[in-house]
């Protein structure tokens, strides 16, 4: 329902109508980009702040039939742009400072080297939904690449199960957006048509209840440590 408030950030509330709005000008933006570079993969880094915009471009990727690759703003140089070589992204979203939009640029010398990807051999970018990278505790971080098939059945079986069991309205998406646990937030909203709440700040019990206090939240995926630091305050 394009009147229904579907996105929540911690500035703003997204009805439909404008939230699918701003995920159709993503989409239209990404496909003229790779309409005039069709021999490069579809895949978009996503350097931006915790907001819709966010959200919408992990949408506009799959609209747009490509994949995406979560970045975190905070991590150093070096790493995002061995992330986005080893994803061979083509297309980087990253907040423009001046105009507060985000730009969409084409990155140069895309080098086809996976080593640091699972599987590189059996890897079909064109069938990818997105790219996560491990968080490294135990060696160098490795990106896992996420089908399309993979995902579409995750949603299968997540509505399958929780049809008719899952009733909020609305849910708080609190982890980093890098993680692969956060789609299943944004499975949960897509498929129950739940208003999807962005904390400022993962891990930021502040800025969860706030969030909570504020759009009345009904459901929150975290972990135990969390909720013991949450029943605390």
């Amino acid at each position: 329902p394009r009147k229904k408030i579907l996105i929540t950030d911690y500035k703003t509330s997204f009805n439909g109508g404008v939230f699918s709005d701003l995920v159709y000008s993503y989409v239209n933006t990404l496909n003229k980009l790779w309409s005039n570079n069709p021999n490069l993969n579809r895949g978009v880094a996503i350097k931006v702040s915790r907001n819709a915009d966010y959200l919408a471009i992990i949408f506009a990727s799959w609209i747009a039939e490509g994949y995406y690759l979560p970045l975190n703003v905070t991590s150093p140089k070096k790493a995002l742009e061995t992330q986005i070589i080893e994803s061979e992204i083509s297309v980087l979203a990253e907040e423009n400072n001046k105009s507060n939009k985000i730009d969409f640029k084409m990155q140069a010398n895309i080098k086809k080297s996976v080593s640091n990807v699972t599987d590189a051999r059996d890897i079909n970018f064109d069938n990818a939904a997105y790219v996560i990278f491990t968080s490294g505790s135990t060696g160098a971080k490795k990106g896992v690449v996420i089908s399309k098939l993979a995902l579409i059945t995750y949603m299968k079986t997540i509505k399958d199960t929780f049809s008719g069991k899952f009733i909020a309205k609305s849910l708080a998406i609190n982890g980093e957006l890098t993680f692969d646990i956060t789609l299943a937030d944004i499975v949960f909203g897509l498929i129950f048509n739940t208003e999807i709440c962005i904390t400022s700040e993962a891990s930021n019990l502040l800025s969860l209840c706030a969030i909570v206090k504020k759009r009345q939240v009904e459901s929150i995926y975290a972990v135990p440590t969390t909720w013991e630091l949450f029943f605390e305050l």
